[in-house]
């Protein structure tokens, strides 16, 4: 083939798969509360135990759940001088996560259904689905 048949075809290709590539944004907030004194890591290591939200109680499968969200925390609470008491706690740690998907609304590779079918400003419009 010719090389400007090839230089061609190299960039259709490029304009074509460039509709694939999209930002995925991770968004994360961390809201910690402490009374502990600055110096809490050199005195004694002080007690703690888990406590569970109600939602984390319901079945095996959010015990489970709970279980992970504890063992990651875990490594954290240690290093800042707590050791894990159930019996003897002195304070109580409740933890919790949510993951919420949200859908972009230019993910639709067809824009409303592509031209034919009430793209470019005929049939419903592209904002507000």
């Amino acid at each position: 083939m010719a090389p400007r048949v090839l230089t061609a075809l190299a960039l259709a290709l490029t304009v074509a798969l460039s509709g694939c590539a999209t930002r995925w944004v991770v968004d994360s907030q961390v809201r910690s509360f402490s009374e502990l004194p600055a110096d809490a890591a050199a005195r004694a290591p002080v007690a703690y135990r888990f406590e569970r939200l109600p939602s984390q109680q319901q079945g095996p499968e959010f015990a489970r759940q709970a279980d992970a969200l504890e063992a990651f925390a875990m490594p954290a609470l240690d290093a800042a001088g707590l050791r894990r008491d159930d019996a003897a706690a002195r304070y109580s740690v409740q933890i919790g996560a949510r993951v919420t998907r949200v859908l972009s609304p230019w993910d639709d590779p067809w824009l409303n259904g592509g031209w034919g079918w009430g793209g470019l400003g005929y049939g419903r419009p592209y904002y507000g689905r």
